[in-house]
C-alpha cells in the first residue's frame, strides 16, 4: 500500500473512530500531537507516558498457590521460586519510581534484573511487560534504537501470549521509536502494523483510544514528509 493510500486509509479509519464516539480517543490524539510539537518534547512525553503506562502495563502481580504447597525437595523449590517473582516484582515497582523521579539509568538496571528473573522463571507476560519498560526507560533517555529493539522483544512476547491489545501498543511504539530516529518509512510500517491489530478487535473504549493514538502518530509521518518533499 502506497504511503498516501495508506494515510486515505488512516483519514477514513479516524472518521470510523469518531462516529463510533470516541471523542476521548480524538483528545488523546491531539494531547499526544502537542507533545511532538513541543520544545521540551521529551519533558512533556514522559509526563504523558508515564501515567499512562503505569495504568496499561502495572507491576505484574504475585501469584498465590491456590492448593496446598509440594511436600519436601519441591516444597522448597516453589518458595524459592515464589521468593524470586516476589523480588522481580518489586524490581519492577522500584523502576517505575525511579522513572517517575527522573532517574531513568537506575529504572533501566531494576528493569533489566526483573527481566532476567521472569525470563528464568517462564513467566512470559510479566517478561514482556518488563522488556515495554525497559522500552519507555531508553526512549527517556534518549536512546532510541534501544527502545525501538526493547519494544520488538516485548511485541513478540505479546503476540505469543496472545495479547492483541498490548502486541498493537508494543507495534505503535516501535514505530515511534522509528520517527523519533528520523525512519519514517520504518515508523509508518510498524504504525501499520498496530492499526491492523486494532481493527481486528473489538471498538471498545480503550482499543479506539490506541487507535487514534497511532492515527495521530502516522498524521505527523505524513506531515514531516511533506515538510521533507518541500525542502
Amino acid at each position: 500500500m502506497g504511503f498516501l493510500n495508506f494515510s486515505g486509509f488512516c483519514g477514513k479509519a479516524l472518521y470510523k473512530v469518531i462516529d463510533s464516539g470516541a471523542a476521548l480517543a480524538v483528545e488523546v490524539s491531539l494531547h499526544v500531537r502537542a507533545v511532538f510539537k513541543s520544545d521540551d518534547r521529551q519533558k512533556l512525553l514522559s509526563r504523558l507516558i508515564i501515567p499512562l503506562f503505569l495504568i496499561l502495563f502495572p507491576s505484574p502481580s504475585v501469584v498465590k498457590a491456590q492448593s496446598m504447597p509440594p511436600e519436601g525437595s519441591n516444597r522448597v523449590l516453589a518458595q524459592v521460586s515464589s521468593q524470586k517473582v516476589e523480588s522481580a516484582q518489586a524490581l519492577v515497582q522500584e523502576g517505575q519510581l525511579l522513572l517517575n523521579q527522573g532517574k531513568a539509568q537506575l529504572a533501566l538496571t531494576k528493569f533489566q534484573q526483573a527481566a532476567e528473573i521472569y525470563k528464568k522463571s517462564g513467566d512470559r507476560r510479566s517478561e514482556g511487560n518488563v522488556q515495554f519498560w525497559a522500552g519507555v526507560t531508553y526512549g527517556t533517555l534518549g536512546n532510541y534504537q534501544s527502545a525501538a529493539n526493547s519494544y520488538k522483544q516485548a511485541q513478540t512476547i505479546y503476540h505469543e501470549v496472545a495479547d492483541p491489545l498490548k502486541e498493537g501498543t508494543a507495534f505503535n511504539s516501535i514505530g515511534e521509536s522509528y520517527y523519533r530516529l528520523g525512519q519514517l518509512d520504518k515508523a509508518a510500517e510498524f504504525y501499520n502494523q498496530a492499526l491492523k491489530i486494532y481493527e481486528r478487535m473489538d471498538g471498545t473504549s480503550e482499543v479506539l483510544i490506541r487507535w487514534g493514538t497511532t492515527l495521530n502518530n502516522v498524521g505527523a509521518v505524513y506531515d514531516d514528509r511533506k515538510i521533507t518533499t518541500r525542502l
